[in-house]
């Protein structure tokens, strides 16, 4: 003979179940005719978050009680040629600056009882540093703004942050992402790296520029002045090449993109 107890603890879980998850509903719904703040006040109290919808309510962890605001500007002297941006999640905004300073606003979330601060912002010789390492941060936005001529070489990275750099101006612009989208808007430099596992890459220069893009399935597009006079290494596995310019190799300058599955496209300026 079959030993059935367990198939029996079973199927009496299961029925306990049901029954606690129809009385929690029911409980609900009553609780809410007499108070209809009643699934604001219980979140608030546990810390959760509770979604109410036709079909039930359900209820997630949510720690976002643990997080208060934060928000800081430093300004810093603009005789730093060199920046190094380090962050997991913070949308990132490049800016030239109304004067000959370098400006640094953070605003977001942090969960911490000690350091208030999202980042961490150093001067250190002529570079400077801004980093979240080690902090835990929320709903991030930094604008960074850089002095016109100033800066020689940026160095930038994130995990799932978007960067935009608009109208930056520097010798070298060197921006790594995983997750967020890359675009280089109106930016004055003569030397792009920017790669991105599964974001988008978008690149539009001012000047002739040596271009090095690299993404797995993120679509990548490429505009820049002296593209005719450019060489072109351009490779996707299974996305769309287009190139109005030609499959020359050799040039004044290089423009080299590779991605996965996304899409290339290059397109030219206005001038040309």
């Amino acid at each position: 003979m079959k030993d059935t107890r367990f198939a029996k603890i079973f199927f009496g879980t299961v029925v306990f179940t049901i029954t606690s998850f129809a009385f929690a509903g029911y409980s609900y719904k009553r609780a809410q005719i007499a108070n209809p703040e009643v699934l604001t006040q219980v979140a608030k109290h546990y810390n959760v978050a509770i979604s109410d919808s036709n079909s039930g309510f359900y209820i997630i962890s949510d720690d976002e009680g643990n997080y208060e605001k934060s928000e800081k500007t430093w300004d810093l002297d603009g005789k730093a040629s060199a920046m190094t941006i380090s962050t997991k999640a913070a949308d990132v905004t490049l800016k030239a600056s109304a004067d000959d300073k370098y400006h640094v606003h953070a605003t977001g979330r942090i969960n911490s009882e000690k350091n208030k601060d999202l980042f961490d912002v150093d001067l250190q010789g002529t570079e400077i540093f801004i980093s979240d390492e080690g902090k835990k941060t929320k709903h991030v936005t930094l604008e960074v703004q850089v002095p016109t001529q100033k800066l020689k070489v940026l160095r930038a990275s994130s995990i799932s942050g978007d960067f935009a750099l608009q109208g930056t101006a520097a010798d070298e612009l060197h921006v790594v992402g995983v997750s967020g989208n890359l675009k280089f808007d109106g930016t004055n430099t003569k030397y792009i790296e920017a790669k991105s596992t599964s974001g988008d890459i978008q690149i539009d220069n001012k000047v002739p520029a040596t271009i090095e893009a690299k993404s797995v399935s993120g679509n990548v597009k490429v505009k820049s002045p002296g593209m005719a006079d450019a060489g072109f290494a351009l490779h996707s596995v299974s996305g769309e090449i287009r190139n109005p310019f030609g499959s020359k190799n050799s040039g004044k300058t290089k423009i080299s993109v590779s991605t996965t599955s996304g899409d290339i496209e290059i397109t030219p300026s206005k001038s040309q």
